[in-house]
Order: C-alpha cells, then sequence, then structure tokens
C-alpha cells in the first residue's frame, strides 16, 4: 500500500489579468498560501510521495522568488520524494527551470519519454510535455504494467479521443493493468474515475484563478494497493471564484439593488455578478457605485448590467421615438446605459 497526495496546475506566476493589480498581486500571494496547505498536509497524513501533475508555472518567465518559494517548500518535505510531470505550460523545453534549477535531491522530474521510478512496493510512472502542444497521445495500447507492485502513471493529458494535450482513451487505460493515474490539465475535480480497474482523476486546480474555475480548489489523498483503494478530495483553496445572475426586475432604487446582491456574497470569495431583468426606463444601474458600496463585503466582486428596459412610459416626441427605437434593438450594456441616460435627459427637457 501507498499514501498518495495528488496535486497540479498550481499556475504560479499566473497574471490574474482581469483583476485590479492590488488583487491580483493577493491572489498570487495566496496561491502560496495554499501550496504551503498542501505540503502541511503530505506531512500530517504522512504521505509516501507527492505527486504533481504539470503546470506548476503558468509560463517560462518564472520570477526568482517564486523558484526560492518552492526550493524551500519542497525542503520542507526532504524525506518525502516528489515527482513532477511538466504540462503544456511549464513543458520540458532546453532552457525550461527544470532543467537549471535544482529543486532538491527529493524532487524527481519525468522527461519526453515515459519513465518509472521504484519506491519501495510502487513503481511510479511519468511523462512530461516536451512542446506545448502533444496532439498524439503517448500512452498506447503496448503499455502495461507488470502486477507484483502498485503502479501508479503522473501526467498531464487529456481523458479524450482526440485533443491537442496528450489525448488517452479510456480503452487504453483499462489495458494499462495501473492502479491509479494522477491527471493534471483540467482544472476541475474529476471524481475519482473507473476504466476498468484502473482509476484515474483530476484533482484540479489547488486555488482557482478564473470565474470558468468553478468550486472551492482541493488536491487527492488516500491510499492505493493492488487490493483497493481509499481516496478522497480534499480542499484547501482560501477563496472561490463564484459566479452569479441576480433579476433586479421591479427594483426602482440602488438600495433595492444593493441588497438583492448583499444576500449573496460571502466575505472570502470573488464574484462576478450579472443583472438581468426588466428595469424601469428611466432608472439607471451605477454598477460603478455598487461594486465600490459592495467590495466591502467580499474580496472582489465585478457587476455587469444585462438589464433590458421596461418602457413605462411612452415616447412623446418624434426624436424621443427614433432614439428609443434604434437603441432597444442592441442588448449590449453600452446600448443599455445610453439609452438610460438618453430617456432620463429626455424627461429633464419636457
Amino acid at each position: 500500500m501507498v499514501r498518495i497526495v495528488h496535486t497540479g496546475d498550481m499556475h504560479f506566476d499566473s497574471p490574474f489579468a482581469q483583476l485590479p493589480s492590488e488583487v491580483a498581486l493577493m491572489r498570487r500571494e495566496e496561491q502560496r498560501e495554499t501550496f504551503m496547505r498542501i505540503i502541511m498536509a503530505v506531512k500530517e497524513n504522512k504521505a509516501d510521495m507527492l505527486l504533481i501533475a504539470g503546470d506548476v508555472f503558468d509560463s517560462r518567465f518564472v520570477s526568482a522568488s517564486t523558484t526560492a518559494f518552492l526550493r524551500e517548500a519542497f525542503a520542507e518535505i526532504q524525506d518525502t520524494p516528489i515527482f513532477i510531470a511538466p504540462g503544456n505550460h511549464d513543458f520540458l523545453s532546453p532552457e525550461s527551470l527544470y532543467k537549471t534549477v535544482d529543486f532538491g535531491e527529493n524532487v524527481h522530474i519525468f522527461g519526453n519519454c515515459i519513465s518509472a521510478c521504484n519506491i519501495g512496493e510502487c513503481t511510479v510512472y511519468g511523462y512530461g510535455f516536451p512542446e506545448r502542444f502533444i496532439k498524439r497521445g503517448v500512452l498506447d495500447s503496448s503499455f502495461k504494467h507488470k502486477k507484483g507492485t502498485v503502479g501508479i502513471l503522473l501526467m498531464h493529458g487529456d481523458v479524450s479521443s482526440e485533443s491537442d494535450y496528450n489525448p488517452v482513451s479510456t480503452e487504453i487505460l483499462e489495458q494499462s493493468s495501473l492502479n491509479y493515474v494522477a491527471l493534471g490539465h483540467v482544472h476541475t475535480y474529476s471524481g475519482i474515475c473507473n476504466a476498468g480497474e484502473t482509476l484515474y482523476a483530476y484533482s484540479g486546480v489547488p486555488e482557482s484563478r478564473h470565474f470558468d474555475e468553478v468550486g472551492r480548489g482541493g488536491i487527492i489523498i488516500g491510499d492505493i494497493s493492488e487490493n483497493g483503494n481509499d481516496l478522497s478530495f480534499v480542499p484547501t483553496a482560501k477563496r472561490e471564484n463564484i459566479t452569479v445572475t441576480v433579476d433586479i426586475t421591479g427594483m426602482n432604487t440602488h438600495e433595492s439593488v444593493y441588497n438583492k446582491i448583499a444576500e449573496s456574497l460571502l466575505k472570502e470569495n470573488l464574484y462576478k455578478v450579472t443583472l438581468t431583468g426588466k428595469k424601469d426606463s428611466r432608472f439607471f444601474v451605477d454598477t460603478d457605485g455598487l461594486q465600490a458600496s459592495l467590495s466591502k463585503l467580499c474580496a472582489y466582486i465585478k457587476i455587469q448590467d444585462k438589464t433590458g428596459i421596461h418602457f413605462s412610459e411612452k415616447a412623446e416626441s418624434v426624436m424621443e421615438k427614433r432614439f428609443v427605437e434604434r437603441l432597444s434593438q442592441r442588448d449590449d450594456e453600452i446600448a443599455q446605459r445610453a439609452l438610460a441616460f438618453g430617456l432620463s435627459a429626455f424627461g429633464r427637457i419636457r
């Protein structure tokens, strides 16, 4: 039996370009905090190894402080083997950090062909991307783990028939006789999946970066043996990116909109809020003002106004009628704002 911690897709030094600079800086620091929680999980669970399934870095441009941080983090568990399978973002190019930095004697970086390392009664296989795209899967029907040890494969890839990122079919996984395949690349936890007697899983991102990375990030911890497995998902993320849709039909004041949004917010999370429904033609939603007020209730909030206009009054002039007809055909935010401003102006000059 072997006890593992499986993680991947940290994407250190991500720009967090969708966030304001001060929030982006906070999130990069929180990525490091989360990784240290993973190191502590290795210690507390007395794991036999740490498996990192690629994309440790977001690109080949890595800061000196991130490099130093990782060296220190890996040294915290210097008696525990750490296996890394480079992915499509941190692929093993000639100038790769993996080839120029000594991360410690306990850290093994897999190269661009499937190789094996024996750790006690376990054989760990791994593969590292040599370039950004791998359109032909490296694991084929010729691969077969020999019974007698626990067989684990660590790599970045897509469980799919076609992909630009090392596709692998469930049929090949089933034929491999492996006990567990620790995968990276997909940013959400997949659940523990079966391909015959072979288990496989994506741990997802330990700390989500974008609003399309839903759910609380985490890692997989547990025991693998030839006779059975006991694996579970353990959350590690400090924050969650949450997308919320709020219908403000019938609301005519900023106070009512504020209260409706506020009831959905939690202090620790980041939110993207989309306002929908129909609002009165004379009511303009000040999204910037709402964001400033609501930012005190959460880590970050972005509000988009996707509401339509309910015309409570008829246009009283030819010019006003033409203005409404032309802009009401568009549903983008700029047109809706222009419509609201324009109708308000028409109301003042009547």
